[in-house]
């Protein structure tokens, strides 16, 4: 099977779990609180620029961004950055941090919804 189809197969089913959610979950942001977990960190290098174009495509209203679990530690949480409320901030046009991580750095780690991928 040719990579890039696999690729490409992986994407349409993680989009389609991201609806689920979106779905099971009306209204609740998903700013930490989804991971996407794959094998490594070279299969996340291929997968992330798909990934992203098809998060856009498929979900234009909302402002997803992939980051690594790393990055995603490095920033304080909303309801401690300068008062606001995390819903003013998100109308801000702040995006939603998903996390695009592979497992070795998931350690000790969690979030409350998380998708295996890979």
């Amino acid at each position: 099977v040719d990579r890039r189809v696999l690729y490409d197969v992986y994407v349409q089913k993680t989009v389609a779990g991201i609806w689920h959610v979106v779905r099971s979950y009306a209204g609740l942001s998903l700013h930490h609180r989804l991971g996407l977990l794959v094998p490594d960190d070279d299969f996340r290098q291929r997968f992330k620029p798909l990934l992203d174009l098809a998060l856009k495509e498929h979900f234009p209203m909302r402002d997803f961004e992939l980051v690594l679990y790393e990055e995603s530690l490095s920033i304080l949480p909303p309801d401690l950055q300068a008062g606001l409320a995390y819903d003013d901030k998100l109308k801000g046009g702040q995006s939603e941090m998903i996390i695009l991580d592979h497992m070795e750095n998931s350690k000790g780690l969690e979030n409350l919804i998380v998708m295996c991928i890979g």
